[in-house]
């Protein structure tokens, strides 16, 4: 006869480790998992294994892995490797998984192992670059340009932080962008500013500094005109004009000795006849130009009297043929042409 002795012991149950292994700069280091039976099996068992991402990527971090495991009877632990790939690129620590699948002659309690690569690189502080210096007219829209700033890690994005460290005070659009504008003063200066980066992982670097020379424009074309001829004791207008330029500062030279500081349009008095050459500078903090104009300055029509004496001898024919004394009478030049003793007749 034949004896059967029937198997009453429980089905053995797998289960697999967390492994931890340090990334490494260059090359690779395996990740070694123990997929271990809880009791040894007469029979064979086997199980289905294979990677998945986690935070870590695969292909970059660590090579996929897959494939079947096989105990022999009474053997109770195996092992898998994974391969973790090196890198100098300063980064999280990250992780990857090992799945258990598909058991034959056993039942799994833990199918699931976690790898984490640990990154055994150092951070690298980004580089800020606040682009080149700039020369700008007053009034202008000037862009601060620190695009060019990196991370040699690769901890993108960057955080910017602009400020600024001199000259007249402007509003930027941003403080933390990296392209922020703003308007140039109205008048000359020189702004400095700085920019500072922070990497992804909260790193900053060194700050990078750019300097903006604002200026004015230019002055052309320089004209001026007068209202002249003028009579002497009255008002001259006099009126400048120039084609470009900012900040423009007028200089009168009247001609009589005068000289006055003053806008684009001024007034003066010339006291005496005659013709006078005005002379007219405009200069800013860039160029300065000079212009003439000429100033005639006549007298005015009969306000001005010249009394000459008028001798006349005036008899009486009623006396006799005596003759009085010659008598003399003021005549002013332009009176009427009847002589004062003859006024009332």
């Amino acid at each position: 006869g034949v004896g059967t002795i029937l198997d009453d012991d429980p089905m053995p149950t797998l289960s697999i480790n967390d492994v931890s292994v340090t990334e490494g700069n260059a090359g690779s280091t395996g990740a070694v998992f123990t997929v271990a039976l809880s009791a040894a099996s007469g029979r064979p068992v086997s199980v289905s294994y294979a990677t998945a991402d986690g935070t870590a990527t695969a292909g970059a971090d660590y090579t996929f892995t897959s494939g079947v495991l096989t105990f022999s009877p009474g053997q109770t632990s195996r092992t898998l490797t994974v391969t973790v790939l090196g890198d100098t690129v300063d980064e999280p620590d990250e992780t990857f998984t090992v799945n258990l699948s598909s058991p034959v002659n056993a039942s799994i309690a833990d199918g699931q192992g976690v790898g984490t690569i640990m990154d055994d690189d150092v951070n690298l502080p980004p580089v800020a670059d606040a682009g080149p210096d700039q020369d700008v007219l007053v009034g202008a829209v000037v862009v601060l340009d620190g695009s060019q700033s990196t991370d040699p890690d690769g901890h993108m994005p960057l955080v910017y932080e602009w400020q600024q460290t001199g000259g007249t005070p402007v509003v930027l659009s941003s403080h933390s962008i990296s392209c922020p504008t703003f308007v140039a003063p109205a008048t000359p200066t020189v702004l400095t500013f700085t920019l500072l980066v922070t990497d992804a992982l909260g790193l900053p670097g060194a700050s990078d500094s750019v300097v903006v020379r604002v200026s004015d424009e230019a002055i052309t074309g320089l004209s001026a005109v007068s209202s002249s001829p003028a009579v002497v004791s009255e008002t001259v207008t006099f009126t400048a004009t120039v084609l470009s330029g900012t900040n423009v500062v007028y200089q009168w030279d009247f001609g009589d000795g005068s000289i006055l500081q003053n806008g684009p349009i001024v007034t003066h008095i010339y006291w005496e006849l005659g013709g006078y050459t005005a002379v007219i500078t405009a200069s800013n903090s860039v160029n300065m130009l000079t212009t003439t104009v000429s100033v005639d300055i006549v007298s005015a029509s009969q306000e001005h009297r010249i009394y000459l004496p008028l001798i006349m001898a005036i008899g009486n024919p009623s006396e006799g043929t005596g003759a009085r004394s010659p008598e003399k009478f003021p005549w002013p030049i332009g009176a009427p042409l009847r002589p004062p003793w003859l006024r009332g007749m």
